[in-house]
Order: C-alpha cells, then sequence, then structure tokens
C-alpha cells in the first residue's frame, strides 16, 4: 500500500524530496494489480435465426427461419466499390455459416461480420443467401440491398459524376476545422463551387495517386483486403479543402433537420466550365459547425 510523502521543512535538500517522490511513484506502480483478462463471453445458445443488423434492414430484428427474403432499409444504398459488409448474428455460438456461400465465422455470442466482394451481375439490386446450421438445424434468409448504378458519361459533351461527390450526406465540423472535397468531372476543365454566400471555391485536378485515397485496406500482411472504388468513366478527379458550413444547415448532430427540397437555393452548386460549355450539379452535402461552448453529449 502507498504512503503519502510527509512535508518537508525549508531547510531541507530540495533534491532529496524529488528522490523519495519519483521512489514513491515507482512503489505505487510496481503495486497496482495485474489487468484482469477479459472475459470470455458465454455460448449462445438461442434459437437458430438469421439477423441482419448492417445494411440497416426495412425491419430492424427481424429474424428468419424460414427462408424468406428480406431487404435494406430504403434509405440504405450499396456504395460503388468491390468489397462490402454485413453483420448480424445467428442467435447461437455453436453455428456455421454461409454467405453467398463463402464461409464466415460465428462469435461465441452468435455474432458474425461478413467481408464480401460485391455480387458479380448485381443491377439496381444486389442479393446475399445466407444459410446457417447446426448439427440440428437450418435456416435460410436472403438479404437484399439497392446497389449505386455506374455513372456512364455522355458522349462528346461536359459531365459531372453524381455519383462521386465526397463527401455527401450530412457532416458536422468543429470550428475551424476544414474538410476534403472530391468530385469526378470531365477531363480538362475548370471546377469550382458556388457557395451559399456566393462565393467560389476553386478545385484542382487530383494526382492519381491522390485521386485514390478513398481505397482502404482491411487487415494486414499479405491477406489484407483490398477495396477501393470500380471502374470508372475516363475523366478526372477533382480535390479542395474547406473550411466552414456548406449546402443548408443540418441542424443540431443529435436531431438533423429534414432535407430541404433539391431545387432549395442553399444547396452548393459544382460548377465545370470547358470553353463554352457549362455543366452544374447540385453537391448533396450539408455541413454544420458544432458550438465549441456546447458540445454535444450522449449517454
Amino acid at each position: 500500500m502507498c504512503a503519502p510523502i510527509g512535508r518537508f521543512g525549508k531547510s531541507e535538500d530540495r533534491s532529496a524530496v524529488v528522490l523519495l517522490t519519483l521512489l514513491a511513484v515507482a512503489a505505487c506502480a510496481g503495486s497496482r494489480p495485474a489487468a484482469l483478462p477479459f472475459p470470455v463471453p458465454a455460448m449462445a445458445d438461442g434459437p437458430l435465426e438469421i439477423r441482419v443488423v448492417y445494411p440497416p434492414p426495412q425491419l430492424r430484428g427481424m429474424a428468419v427461419r424460414n427462408g424468406a427474403t428480406f431487404t435494406a432499409n430504403s434509405s440504405y444504398t450499396m456504395p460503388a466499390v468491390d468489397s462490402v459488409f454485413l453483420f448480424g448474428s445467428v442467435g447461437r455460438g455453436d453455428a456455421s455459416l454461409t454467405v453467398n456461400g463463402r464461409p464466415v465465422d460465428v462469435y461465441p455470442t452468435g455474432a458474425w461480420l461478413a467481408w464480401l466482394p460485391r455480387p458479380e451481375g448485381a443491377g439496381a439490386t444486389a442479393h446475399f443467401h445466407l444459410t446457417a446450421w447446426t448439427d440440428s438445424d437450418t435456416a435460410r434468409a436472403t438479404f437484399t440491398t439497392a446497389v449505386v448504378q455506374p455513372f456512364s458519361p455522355p458522349p462528346d459533351t461536359l459531365w459531372i459524376d453524381p455519383t462521386a461527390f465526397a463527401p455527401a450526406g450530412e457532416l458536422w465540423v468543429r470550428p475551424g476545422e476544414g474538410y476534403r472535397l472530391s468530385a469526378r468531372a470531365s477531363a480538362g476543365a475548370v471546377v469550382r463551387v458556388i457557395l451559399r454566400d456566393g462565393d467560389t471555391l476553386n478545385f484542382q485536378q487530383a494526382s492519381p495517386r491522390s485521386s485514390r485515397a478513398g481505397s482502404q485496406v482491411v487487415g494486414a500482411g499479405a491477406g489484407a483486403t483490398h477495396t477501393q472504388e470500380l471502374a470508372r468513366p475516363e475523366g478526372s478527379r477533382y480535390v479542395a479543402w474547406h473550411v466552414g458550413s456548406f449546402g443548408p444547415d443540418p441542424g443540431h448532430v443529435m436531431s438533423p433537420t429534414r432535407r430541404p427540397p433539391a431545387d432549395d437555393s442553399s444547396w452548393v452548386t459544382l460548377e465545370v466550365i470547358r470553353q463554352a460549355d457549362t455543366a452544374r450539379s447540385r453537391w448533396p452535402l450539408r455541413v454544420g459547425i458544432v458550438d465549441s461552448a456546447r458540445p454535444p453529449l450522449a449517454l
């Protein structure tokens, strides 16, 4: 047990105070109990039921035992990448699982996470066939989700890829915090956005290396899984750095406001200009500034 260090009089050597303090700290550190091992979860032994938690299904908590098909929430669309992930539960820790014929690990809690190639031939909808089984039971389900459709640029005219805006949706940043904007459009053009206050922000053509900045690596070593954007039409990626709000106000981070209609004047417009031609598109992004004096809290 650690004891407090007594006070020294003014005539005591200061070096003695420092030495005793260091010794006391070392003794306290050495007397701390060893970290407890992480508890091993109990083996789940409930009914065999296939649940998908992500992508979010239309009916939350829906479990399937009879081979039915259920779909993702209408607000979710699978991005245009070559690998995707799903996770959920099968209710039992001793079950086996395959998704589209590929084995997926099931953990003692019955939870699973599948990292899969995007289904081949996926059109407007991707299908994931799940089969879970034990020695005495089998469950099957098919999960479907909408898929971002590849963009085909019109021939011999200026274009903007509407599927390549990054970021998109809602974003909240701290005061003074910047963020990278990225868009894809015809090569050799002048690209800019017109902000809400009428100012313009010019974009630069990204280098081939920086245009792959959206690629990610899952895992490590030789077995790492790479996910990257699917092949896109010939063109260029343009980037810019921006600080401050962007587009309509998304409201409070804990209770975002409804998105205004597409023709609302508060949306930011992307302009692509080449010679006498101009193409414009709404940037589907709302960026809000978090009040540093009243940061959001969650329990």
